[in-house]
């Protein structure tokens, strides 16, 4: 019971940290200094948004889901939010990845 309970804490906290430290590493200094953004930048922004809200809330329901681990209904609970970090991470870099082969970056020859 109580590794289940760190697992969801440990879900919860990467899910909710997780964006935070991608917008202050990578978002928050897109685009160039004249203020001009490339279409990969723009979609890059478009795509945080679509990353942050649900892996806000997926971190707010495993850090409920490990506070109230006392019942056995909460294991698939658990699985389920963490099968969905999951693929929301793997869906993200997918679309990262198709992104970058796609848009223009704004980098000149």
């Amino acid at each position: 019971m109580k590794l289940k309970r760190l697992l969801a804490y440990f879900i919860g906290l990467i899910s909710l940290i997780l964006p935070v430290i991608i917008y202050l590493t990578y978002i928050k200094w897109l685009g160039f200094p004249d203020g001009h953004f490339s279409e990969l930048n723009l979609a890059e922004k478009n795509l945080f948004r679509v990353f942050a809200l649900p892996s806000f809330a997926l971190g707010l329901f495993s850090t409920y889901v490990g506070w109230s681990t006392s019942k056995q209904t909460h294991n698939s609970k658990l699985i389920i939010s963490t099968t969905l970090f999951c693929l929301l991470i793997l869906i993200v870099i997918a679309t990262e990845i198709y992104l970058r082969l796609h848009l223009d970056n704004g980098l000149g020859g």
